[in-house]
């Protein structure tokens, strides 16, 4: 993307909101490996021995493909810190509601919300949530 910020897995999409204009703009495509997190996580708890994980996702939209990369470790993670959407700005992003079903089905209750775009107030656009395990 024109803003490295911005840079994701998904296309841009102003359907609903042009606040990041020019900034969300391809300006090239790169091929990259990706590894599910939990082959990652359970790697690095071989040398650290660790239970309660706080895991923190921000993928631009892709964030809920990655939770679903847990799954083999799911029962490891006490907290999670993930971006949620009220506008979408890439194309086929979930939705809050999606995000919220998602980690509620997981056991995760909503701890805290806070706004990513304070400059579109009084108008919400995306939102970091904190979920905590129930």
């Amino acid at each position: 993307m024109k803003s490295s910020v911005l840079n994701y897995f998904l296309m841009p999409d102003e359907s609903e909101t042009c606040l990041f204009g020019k900034e969300n703009l391809v300006t090239r495509t790169i091929r990259i490996e990706t590894r599910r997190p939990d082959e990652i996580i359970l790697g690095i708890n071989k040398d650290h021995q660790f239970k309660n994980m706080f895991l923190k996702i921000d993928t631009q939209g892709y964030d809920l493909e990655v939770f679903d990369g847990t799954s083999g470790c799911l029962n490891q993670i006490r907290g999670v810190q993930t971006e949620i959407s009220v506008m979408p700005i890439y194309k086929n992003m979930p939705t809050f509601e999606t995000s919220y079903k998602v980690f509620k089905s997981k056991g995760f209750e909503v701890s805290g919300l806070y706004s990513i775009t304070e400059s579109r107030f009084p108008h919400a656009v995306e939102f970091d949530c904190i979920y905590l395990l129930r």
